[in-house]
């Protein structure tokens, strides 16, 4: 397998499509949004055209940053990949590095 399947997101959220993904760093930006970085994409039973079936379930790169805007951030279900615990926004930016 390769090697990009050992990552695994510090954090999940969901896109306004409710796609699930995952990132492996939060930032802050100046106007008070964030950043998420290396954004992941977990393989579903539906993307397995495209990928072999021992990928399901496995985490693969999906694009290099997202931003949102502080209003856009609400509703996007963020989550601890680690242990599931819901993030509301203070809990989020102390993930900040």
């Amino acid at each position: 397998m390769s090697e990009e399947f050992t990552d695994l997101p510090l954090v999940t959220f969901k896109t306004l499509k409710n796609t699930e993904l995952g990132a492996l760093a939060v930032e802050r930006t100046e106007d008070g949004g964030i950043v998420l970085r290396d954004v992941l994409k977990k393989v579903t039973e539906s993307m397995l055209t495209s990928y072999p079936p021992t990928w399901l379930g496995k985490w693969t790169p999906n694009r290099a940053a997202l931003r949102y805007s502080q209003d856009e951030i609400a509703g996007r279900d963020f989550k601890q990949f680690d242990g599931g615990q819901a993030l509301d926004e203070a809990a989020l930016l102390a993930l900040v590095k």
